[in-house]
């Protein structure tokens, strides 16, 4: 643990505690954009958590409980890889209100998730993601990289998908989801430069927390002639 940076994680941590608290004392709030930003959210915490814990566990458990790590490792693994895809559907939700998903889209759209998913869950069998040595190291797979592909897919997805249907979007709302891809983006390159540097979570919680902000923000609510409740209010 000594020769990693948890500070980062800490605080996204707090920040993302914050947010849940804050989100589950809003009763009133059922719209779909609302649960999926809740559990994009819960995701980012728990991957924050996992991220000290798996650390933890690989530095101080002994190698006999390699099945242990094994179970930590695959939760944290699925928790940080689900974040682009979470996200994918809150922009999607972001545009549909109280209106019902569209399941056969949605399940062409996630298939490859889905796959991500059943790989990951059996990756301590084949170990082409992960594996732990007999002294209880860790150690990345030669599939490990396809998880950066995924990732990147899904976030270029959303990034498209914003701008095809920016119209449905505040400009306020456009630049801060614009900046969840950029700082993601930043966060992944200092991860790479700086394994030990636990950035990336915070960097995340950072945008969920503009995105929150950009949700919540008053002047949604008002039309900006009439300067009355519009029908977004009555929505929420």
């Amino acid at each position: 643990m000594q020769n990693h940076n948890i500070d980062f994680d800490i605080c996204g941590i707090i920040i993302d505690l914050l947010l849940i608290t804050t989100i589950l004392c809003i009763k009133h709030d059922k719209t779909w954009r609302a649960k999926i930003y809740l559990i994009l959210t819960i995701n980012v915490f728990i991957a924050q958590v996992l991220n000290i814990v798996t650390v933890f566990a690989e530095t101080y458990l002994p190698p006999s409980l390699a099945g242990f790590n094994n179970f930590l490792a695959v939760i944290h693994i699925l928790a940080v890889n689900s974040q682009p895809s979470v996200y994918c559907l809150f922009l999607i939700a972001m545009t549909t209100t109280r209106k019902r998903l569209n399941k056969i889209k949605l399940a062409l759209l996630f298939t490859p998730a889905i796959i991500e998913f059943i790989v990951i869950c059996t990756s301590p069998f084949h170990h082409k993601l992960m594996y732990f040595l007999q002294d209880g190291t860790y150690h990345h797979g030669e599939w490990w990289n396809f998880l950066y592909i995924l990732a990147a897919l899904y976030t270029a997805f959303g990034f498209f998908f914003l701008l095809y249907k920016k119209e449905q979007f505040t400009k306020s709302q456009i630049i801060i989801c614009l900046s969840y891809t950029i700082l993601a983006i930043f966060s992944y390159a200092i991860q790479a430069a700086f394994p030990k540097l636990f950035a990336t979570g915070f960097a995340v919680s950072i945008s969920v927390l503009l995105i929150y902000l950009s949700i919540r923000n008053p002047s949604r609510f008002i039309d900006s002639k009439l300067k009355i409740f519009n029908v977004e209010a009555f929505i929420d």
